[in-house]
């Protein structure tokens, strides 16, 4: 009887030491799922000008560079890749943070560098908006590229800009390459960012 005892304490023992490593291999294989799936945004910006005769009505044009293989297989220029199941471009009123819309974007891919894997694409879209007020179109998500980035590496980001209904006056708009190489090793490194202001 002490022998059968043993025994099923023996093969408990087995059991709970299996479990163990089950549960540790998942354990590792999110930790590995949460590492690969970070660090893949690279650029972006969100551009509207108002269209001729209709105070209320907006032509949005987001740009946007991300790791290659991000959402899936490495991108073509043409492909129209899915960017919603990382975030969402939203429009809000800046005064009462009232939701105006919740939209998913769908990137065409207009440059690809698989060298250095990154991809850049655009979204463009016309929105009518309330006849007043001062609204906010963003973007937001995780996670900003990884090492060596030592600006925030891996972590959340936001694109946003504002419009005010009525004004008139559309976003100043930047020609800046959505990656920019720079020299390694050096303490401080500067570029000038081009922009212009139409009005």
């Amino acid at each position: 009887m002490n022998l059968h005892l043993q025994k099923e304490s023996t093969y408990i023992n087995v059991g709970n030491q299996l479990n163990k490593l089950k549960m540790g291999a998942v354990a590792l294989f999110l930790l590995l799922c949460t590492v690969a799936s970070a660090s893949h945004y690279r650029y972006g910006s969100i551009n509207y000008q108002f269209v001729p005769g209709q105070p209320n009505v907006i032509d949005v044009v987001v740009k946007q560079a991300w790791r290659g293989n991000s959402f899936g297989s490495f991108p073509s220029v043409g492909d129209s890749v899915a960017i919603g199941g990382s975030g969402n471009f939203v429009i809000r009123n800046s005064n009462t943070n009232a939701l105006i819309l919740n939209q998913s974007m769908y990137m065409t891919v207009t440059t690809v560098n698989p060298v250095e894997n990154w991809f850049f694409g655009e979204w463009k879209r016309r929105f009518t908006l309330p006849t007043s007020g001062t609204f906010v179109l963003e973007y937001a998500s995780c996670c900003r590229i990884g090492y060596p980035l030592q600006n925030n590496a891996n972590g959340s980001f936001r694109n946003e800009t504002f419009v005010v209904v009525g004004s008139g006056n559309n976003n100043p708009v930047s020609s800046q390459t959505p990656i920019v190489s720079l020299p390694a090793n050096l303490a401080n490194v500067s570029f000038n960012i081009p922009a212009v202001d139409p009005d």
